[in-house]
């Protein structure tokens, strides 16, 4: 074997041992930075598990026992329970583990009744005005609709008086004073019925007819 070729064996094999040297600083390199990254990587599996656990006995939490539910869902697009707890009404979305507080409206004094639509997709709230409202006999009451899918709410109508009768919703109002220029006592006014189906839409009108002001205060 000639001196070149014996210098390039040499050098090969020196060139080996560096890259075998190279590959295990690499390896070390990378170890150590994983361990200073994730010093807890061993023991990160079972507090997610943990945590899981957590969540999911969070989520089954029900409403305060005083609470007046008006309605549960537990389908694929809610898992929320609807509740009143006193004259505030809110919303507990299991999947979120949340509550909130829907405010359909600042003025007024408490909310009188609530009732569900036939398909229970909707949940419609009878509010009293109170000492907010302008008239009784024209806005003593308001109804509202809340869409349990998506929970928009929207006013219906106001009036006096709200009412389920064969399969619609009637809100009676007062349309117009016919002695406005008398003592309250004995005013009278024509009123009118509003035929709502359960979307909240309005089917028609009907009336007019003759009501006393002071008797629908006292009824009220």
């Amino acid at each position: 074997m000639t001196t070149s070729n014996k210098n390039t064996d040499k050098h090969q094999k020196h060139k080996k041992k560096n890259s075998r040297a190279i590959t295990v600083i690499a390896i070390i390199s990378i170890t150590v930075l994983l361990i200073v990254l994730f010093p807890n990587f061993e023991k990160a599996t079972p507090q997610q598990t943990d945590n899981k656990q957590e969540t999911t006995e969070n989520v089954t939490q029900k409403p305060p026992q005083d609470a007046d539910i008006i309605a549960e869902y537990n389908d694929e697009r809610r898992n929320s329970v609807y509740y009143l707890l006193g004259d505030r009404f809110f919303c507990f979305d299991r999947n979120a583990n949340t509550t909130t507080e829907i405010i359909i409206n600042k003025k007024y004094e408490h909310i009188q009744r609530t009732f569900l639509s036939p398909r229970r997709s909707r949940i419609f709230i009878v509010v009293d005005c109170g000492h907010f409202a302008y008239n009784r006999i024209t806005d003593g009451l308001q109804l509202w609709v809340l869409n349990t899918y998506n929970n928009n709410y929207r006013k219906v109508a106001e009036g006096f008086a709200v009412r389920e009768e064969k399969g619609n919703i009637i809100v009676s109002k007062g349309d117009y004073c016919l002695n406005s220029n008398d003592r309250k006592a004995i005013r009278r006014w024509k009123a009118k019925d509003h035929i709502f189906d359960y979307t909240g839409k309005v089917v028609w009108t009907q009336g007019g007819y003759e009501v006393n002001e002071k008797e629908i205060k006292q009824i009220n």
